[in-house]
């Protein structure tokens, strides 16, 4: 057997073991999520969301480049 042919099994027994981890672990096993614990975690990560931010102005003018 080739050095292709023994990579395309590999490759064909690793997508069977993907294949079959993905229907044993179905959406089931993760718990529901509240909404809540969103936002929360987006706080402690140091987002703000009472604060809005906006982009930073753009000049009125297009900037000619510095050659």
């Amino acid at each position: 057997m080739g050095r292709q042919a023994k990579l395309r099994a590999k490759l064909k027994q690793m997508r069977q073991q993907a294949q079959e981890n993905s229907t044993s672990e179905s959406p089931q096993n993760q718990p529901d999520s509240d909404p809540k614990d969103f936002v929360e975690n987006l706080e402690q990560q140091g987002y703000k969301l009472s604060e809005s931010l906006s982009s930073p102005e753009l000049p009125d003018r297009d900037p000619k480049p510095e050659i």
